[in-house]
């Protein structure tokens, strides 16, 4: 397991202090209160769910709190609640990550190199009919409007 993604493993009182250093990296970083609530909401579920996060897949974590990538979390998130299913719902979760990535000032260079990742897999390796078609993935109505909603508000 990488280390990135032990994170949500950490002790209730870390958790507790890295969501309190989340909310303000956010809000330095310029997000607005309704944004910073889409990642809460993803930070609390996988509080829940510890093991369905994995961190920076194939890239470096480059973390914003201690030991955690938000806008990696946030797109795990997105792909947990039945993103990676559909292929729109694909296309906007990795947009949104991207606009999260520039908003945070992320290096250009790695910014590049996760869209390149993240089309291949998307449109060569057609990673919604995968998902779908061999491992039964669904995508609810309700998160498909709310991955829109998201996708349009960040």
């Amino acid at each position: 397991m990488k280390k990135g993604a032990k994170y949500f493993y950490n002790s209730k009182q870390v958790l507790a202090q890295g969501l309190d250093d989340a909310k303000d990296y956010l809000r330095i970083k310029g997000f607005y209160i309704e944004q910073v609530s889409i990642f809460l909401d993803a930070y609390d579920y996988f509080i829940k769910h510890p093991s369905q996060y994995d961190g920076a897949t194939l890239s470096q974590d480059l973390y914003d709190i201690n030991g955690l990538e938000l806008g990696s979390m946030l797109h795990d998130y997105l792909y947990k609640i039945g993103g990676y299913a559909d292929k729109q719902s694909l296309r906007e979760a990795d947009a949104i990550h991207i606009k999260i990535l520039r908003q945070c000032n992320k290096s250009g260079a790695e910014i590049k190199y996760r869209q390149a990742r993240l089309f291949i897999l998307r449109e060569v390796l057609n990673y919604a009919w995968i998902n779908r078609t061999f491992r039964g993935k669904t995508l609810s109505i309700q998160n498909r409007r709310l991955i829109y909603n998201i996708y349009i508000n960040i």
